[in-house]
Formats: C-alpha cells, structure tokens, sequence
C-alpha cells in the first residue's frame, strides 16, 4: 500500500481497551484517567473493506465508526501509525 493513504472507518474490530472500568467514556475509546492510557494495536475495517492493524498512541482514542484516518508508515504485519484526518 501507498503511504500516507486516508482511510475510512467502518467498524471497529478490535480495540486495545478490553476491559475498562465504568469511568470511561464511551466502551472503546480510552480510560480518563492518564495512567491507565496505553499504547497498543487496534483492528479496523475499511470502508473499503480493508481489514487493517493500527498502532496507537496512549493519547489516541481508538478509532471510530464514521471516523477517516491517514495512514502515515508501517505495514500492514506490523500495524499503522495514524493520525486523525477527519470524522464524517
């Protein structure tokens, strides 16, 4: 794949936060408090139908439904580092 690359999430497959506590927002997103925000992979799927691994950082959410992200560097093996593009 050609980098950097938008990409449109559809859904959500796997997120780095399994099993949060009730002081979240939203089930996926990431915890409020600071400590308890880690950096880790997350599973996507494309618009496009793409199944894609990013890599986040603790101070990223995971990725939405609706949201678009470019891809910066990486592979697909090895996971994405991404930036928010825009969310629709």
């Amino acid at each position: 794949m050609k980098l950097p690359k938008r990409v449109k999430v559809k859904e959500v497959l796997k997120g780095r936060y399994t099993k949060l506590e009730p002081n979240t927002y939203n089930s996926l997103k990431r915890p409020l408090d600071w400590d308890g925000r880690v950096e880790g992979q997350e599973q996507i799927k494309s618009e496009d139908g793409d199944t894609l691994l990013l890599n986040s950082t603790g101070a990223q959410p995971t990725p939405e439904a609706g949201w678009v992200v470019m891809l910066r560097d990486g592979d697909n093996t090895k996971g994405y580092s991404w930036t928010l593009y825009g969310i629709s």
